[in-house]
């Protein structure tokens, strides 16, 4: 093993996603005089966070099998990677690619880990056969992490072995603050005393962006003044786009954000909304709490991520039933220090020093086996 201890995470993209987060919330307090982060990124492009991650003194390697979906190819650059640079230990997030070059980085990298972050694939019949095919090599005697005993169970199966990897926010930089909610609402031309609803997600199918919409159809129909933000990037947004472009009442209400840097958006919302089909471990709800925003979420969600008594569990059944709650809570319910919710969050596990801490302890643990 070299001095550092050098760790090659293999990724999809390292956008501005969940996952891709968590890494850099990490990446930040990581201990650089004892670890080393590199990614391997299935895009042949620049991501999101390339520039950040060679300012903190890791690479990123591309390979472009998920532009292309050459096999053969893939293998050659994956081969060029290996064969040139040493790595201690393999941290796999990419489970739909792992059973395709697992065997062949495990033959190379003596440490490997595979790490859940989801709780549910995509329901299309290539995502149940990828999926399938992607848990196989749990089976195996890896070094297997989850970021929540739903994700756990999900991939490596209700007997499987894993550990619990906390999920983690830089708690502080999401403090709810004055001057950032009062520049978003001039920015975006926001009455003061207008209810704000917020989303932050990749527009996905399993995000459930139609609900979300179908909720602020019912608010609209109630006579209920609010603006709906929503923020995020993915191959549903046009459409959600046209149907809001499409819709008077939606057109007239839903603001779409510019993706990027989302801290003050959450200072911004009155109530977040996660009708989600299914999350490992969702961080938007961590930021929301570190931020005092309320939060509605889906009872598909695991509990694990609640710190405070500003999120409620709702069945997505119904988008009246959201509706309704959304004109309880903003008549009731909002009226708290919204500041003092951050320390629940910043004590927790699930800070990011807190879990830098875990995660450095287990990488230490796994090369000394």
């Amino acid at each position: 093993m070299s001095e550092k201890i050098k760790v090659l995470h293999v990724v999809v993209d390292m956008g501005h996603g969940g996952y891709e987060n968590y890494l850099m919330n990490v990446f930040r307090k990581l201990d650089r005089d004892k670890f080393e982060f590199n990614f391997l990124v299935f895009k042949g492009h620049e991501c999101y966070f390339e520039k950040e991650i060679e300012s903190l003194g890791g690479k990123v390697f591309h390979c472009t099998f998920s532009d292309d979906f050459r096999y053969f190819k893939a293998r050659k650059q994956l081969k060029k990677i290996v064969n040139e640079n040493h790595f201690d230990i393999l941290h796999c997030h990419t489970h739909y690619y792992s059973f395709l070059f697992l065997k062949y980085y495990s033959k190379r990298i003596t440490n490997v880990i595979l790490h859940s972050h989801n709780s549910r694939s995509d329901k299309s019949l290539k995502g149940r056969i990828v999926s399938l095919l992607s848990k196989y090599p749990s089976r195996k005697k890896y070094n297997n992490l989850a970021c929540s005993d739903i994700a756990g169970k999900y991939f490596f199966g209700r007997k499987g072995r894993y550990d619990i990897c906390p999920n983690c926010i830089d708690s502080e930089t999401f403090a709810y603050n004055e001057k950032r909610r009062d520049s978003l609402h001039e920015r975006y031309g926001i009455d003061k005393n207008t209810l704000v609803l917020g989303h932050i997600g990749r527009f996905t199918a399993i995000k459930n962006h139609k609900f979300i919409l179908d909720i602020a159809e019912q608010l609209s129909d109630k006579g209920i003044e609010y603006k709906l933000c929503l923020c995020g990037v993915g191959a549903l947004k046009d459409k959600i786009a046209n149907r809001v472009e499409n819709t008077v009442e939606l057109k007239k209400h839903v603001i779409f954000l510019e993706p990027g840097d989302v801290k003050g958006y959450y200072s911004l919302f009155d109530i977040l909304l996660l009708p989600s089909l299914a999350e490992g471990f969702p961080l938007t709800l961590l930021e929301s709490q570190a931020a005092g925003c309320y939060s509605l979420a889906s009872d598909t969600i695991t509990k694990e991520v609640v710190l405070t008594d500003k999120i409620e569990y709702l069945p997505i059944s119904s988008p009246q039933s959201w509706a309704d709650r959304i004109i309880e809570i903003s008549n009731n319910s909002l009226n708290y220090n919204r500041l003092t919710c951050n320390k629940a969050v910043k004590e927790s596990q699930y800070d990011s020093i807190n879990a830098t801490e875990f995660l450095e302890n287990y990488y230490l643990r796994i090369c000394k086996k």
